[in-house]
């Protein structure tokens, strides 16, 4: 059953002296199993107090709005692209880790509490933003790749705009490589043969890449300066934007990028070769 079926609208409800989840309407009876650590983190929810429980279960309320607005909207009938509505989800979940951290919770734990609430909510239909490149819910992967994706933006904002090529090449120009063993002090050429066209690289698979990203990533080929990937079976558009950029919310990305292919970001179908837009 798609989604945009089973939620027309998420109303959320906060019980301050709810010592559980704080939703007061829950859209699907098919809940995933708790692991040991969503036990743990529920654990550690259950010890916080009335004031932190509350501002917790708002900012959990408030990302999971987000998921679901999210969500709607991939299944839009047009099948647009709102670049908004990713940023929106990536704020909503940086607030609720920031509130996590205020009451001592790791960013895990936070994860944890999320995935029990979403899976309340979603039942087994997760999200495409939540999945991993296996296909499955994995919260703790994009609270990770949201946190890096706020470290990132404040790292450029503190530098500012420097312009680090220019600075490169001016070094570069004052240290000229000598030829070796030319006993002189003849600089060697940077100027690339002519007509030669610039090489361009698949991508790194990590050495401790799970099975699921190792498999995308060896399909990747080089098309020109593009790279591209065509779909087999399991395939969605966010399992393969967890194993290439590492960030399942970047499925965005390759549906803007591929829209004369693809005309609803839910629906990937077999043998649809796409191409892969560039990593930041």
């Amino acid at each position: 059953m798609r989604f945009v079926h089973k939620v027309a609208f998420l109303l959320i409800f906060i019980f301050p002296a709810s010592k559980g989840v704080a939703f007061g309407v829950v859209f699907s009876a098919e809940i995933r199993p708790a692991t040991p650590a969503l036990r743990f983190a529920q654990a550690e929810i259950d010890a916080l107090s009335e004031s932190d429980l509350r501002r917790l279960n708002f900012y959990t309320g408030r990302a999971v709005d987000a998921l679901a607005a999210l969500s709607l909207q991939d299944d839009a009938a047009d099948g647009s692209a709102n670049v908004g509505g990713m940023g929106q989800c990536r704020m909503a979940i940086q607030r609720l880790i920031d509130a996590g951290a205020r009451s001592g919770l790791s960013q895990d734990t936070v994860a944890n509490y999320f995935q029990t609430t979403v899976d309340q909510v979603f039942g087994q239909d997760t999200p495409l933003a939540l999945q991993n490149a296996a296909g499955d819910a994995d919260a703790k992967l994009l609270f990770s790749n949201v946190a890096a994706y706020f470290a990132t933006q404040q790292a450029v904002a503190e530098t500012g705009d420097i312009d680090y090529a220019a600075q490169i090449e001016s070094a570069a120009a004052e240290i000229e490589p000598l030829v070796p063993g030319a006993g002189d002090s003849t600089p060697v050429s940077r100027t690339p043969p002519p007509n030669e066209a610039p090489t361009v690289a698949g991508p790194v698979i990590p050495d401790d890449a799970d099975e699921a990203t190792r498999a995308v990533l060896e399909r990747v080929r080089v098309r020109g300066s593009d790279w591209v990937i065509t779909s087999v079976l399991g395939d969605s558009l966010s399992s393969i934007a967890a194993a290439v950029y590492g960030d399942s919310l970047r499925y965005r990305d390759i549906y803007a990028n591929n829209q004369d292919v693809l005309t609803d970001p839910n629906i990937l179908e077999i043998d649809v070769t796409l191409v892969l837009p560039k990593t930041e």
